[in-house]
């Protein structure tokens, strides 16, 4: 079986579409209430506050509501390490793998249902030819004896 990149990353595009699609849609559903109440574009401000939340804020003359969306984006938090939490939308990589933590947790990926696999280690690969021997170290046979006459050929100025 050979990898067909081009296949591989057009599913990839389609997933992470998919994924965006679904974390916009309570924002989306949010902006056409408050256009179903009159109020206009020019009214709304939204503000990143972190990683993960955002302030939608809407203004009409001296009224202002606000409002607190939190965005389930992908944040990768490295390997995974035990007694650390994890947030819906978090990635770690463990046993190779990359996982996504489905639910708030501190439990390790692939012991239950709170993470999902992601991208799955692949197999090693073979290893590679033997490189050409190095150096002696400084604990070769000899070495001693080499600092020896090298001390005696530098005293002698040759």
């Amino acid at each position: 079986m050979t990898f067909d990149g081009e296949a591989f990353s057009s599913e990839v595009v389609r997933a992470v579409k998919a994924y965006v699609e679904r974390q916009l849609a309570p924002l989306r559903a949010k902006l056409e209430q408050l256009q179903r109440m009159g109020f206009d574009l020019a009214d709304l401000s939204l503000e990143q506050l972190d990683e993960r939340n955002a302030k939608l804020q809407v203004r009409r003359g001296d009224q202002e509501k606000s409002l607190t969306v939190r965005l389930s984006a992908l944040t990768y938090r490295g390997v995974f390490k035990e007694g650390d939490s994890y947030t819906t939308g978090d990635t770690a990589t463990w046993g190779g793998s990359l996982w996504v933590c489905r639910h708030d947790t501190d439990t390790k990926p692939g012991t239950g249902t709170d993470w999902q696999l992601c991208c799955k280690a692949g197999a090693r690969g073979k290893d590679g030819k033997d490189g050409e021997p190095g150096r002696p170290g400084r604990d070769a046979p000899g070495l001693e004896e080499a600092q020896r006459l090298w001390a005696a050929i530098q005293r002698s100025g040759r």
